[in-house]
């Protein structure tokens, strides 16, 4: 008996030295809001650029500095007419989202919001991977790909995170280089979305940078470690990105 309760106790602290182990190759997570709307009628991005000027002008008289914002605008997705564009949203924390979330309720730039539906709104989670070296962005046009993903029997996020860490890098020592991060969906996710364990976003420099990049893959493709033993990914939607608003 005090053989088998020592021998169940050592299987114990193994398996939380394992956990401790797996969890501590994720990073920190951001949070994330996305809103996926249809103009109202007589609507378009006219009106949305007048939002934003004066979305931003609220924000900052309200000193709300620590919220991120971008729009994405369907490119290559099928049905691409789902909705017009995706309004993206970026913090450190759920309290900072939140809290700009309440301040929003009581301001003067939700009137005059153009989109009032969005077939999907939803809150996720999202670990992000260090950039390459001196890698820099286009904010005015950017390329956003998504992935929807499922991980295998008996592995963890943390066992994702590294393997498409080692896949990064040998991708980086190809010299094809852009930015990498998982999305994990949380409140309000829809159900085509919510069918996955996760989505994986990378992010393109710019729309000449993706075609860099996407030349550059033919010839090393083949080459690449696999990643099918600990996740598997659909086909890529891609959109278009503007950055909006940078957090301080």
């Amino acid at each position: 008996m005090k053989y088998s309760i020592s021998v169940m106790l050592s299987l114990s602290l193994i398996l939380s030295s394992i956990s401790t182990t797996i969890a501590s190759t994720l990073p920190q997570p951001i949070r994330a809001e996305y809103f996926a709307c249809k103009f109202d009628n007589g609507k378009g991005f006219d009106d949305l650029n007048k939002w934003v000027d004066e979305w931003n002008k609220w924000m900052d008289d309200n000193k709300l500095s620590g919220y991120q914002g971008n729009i994405l605008t369907p490119l290559y997705r099928s049905p691409n007419d789902h909705h017009d564009f995706v309004l993206v949203g970026i913090t450190d924390n759920a309290e900072t989202m939140l809290n700009e979330k309440s301040e929003y309720f009581k301001s003067g730039p939700r009137a005059s919001w153009p989109a009032k539906s969005c077939p999907a709104a939803f809150t996720a989670r999202q670990y992000l991977f260090e950039n390459p070296k001196d890698w820099q962005m286009n904010y005015d046009e950017f390329v956003a790909i998504f992935r929807d993903c499922n991980m295998q029997d008996n592995k963890s996020f943390g066992d994702v995170y590294s393997a498409r860490q080692k896949n990064l890098t040998e991708l980086r020592g190809h010299g094809f280089n852009h930015h990498s991060r998982i999305v994990i969906p949380g409140a309000g996710v829809p159900a085509g979305i919510g069918a996955y364990d996760f989505m994986m976003l990378s992010v393109q420099a710019s729309l000449k940078d993706w075609g860099i990049n996407s030349d550059k893959i033919e010839s090393f493709r083949g080459t690449l470690t696999s990643t099918s033993d600990v996740y598997s990914c659909g086909k890529p939607r891609a959109f278009v990105g503007k950055r909006i608003r940078q957090r301080n």
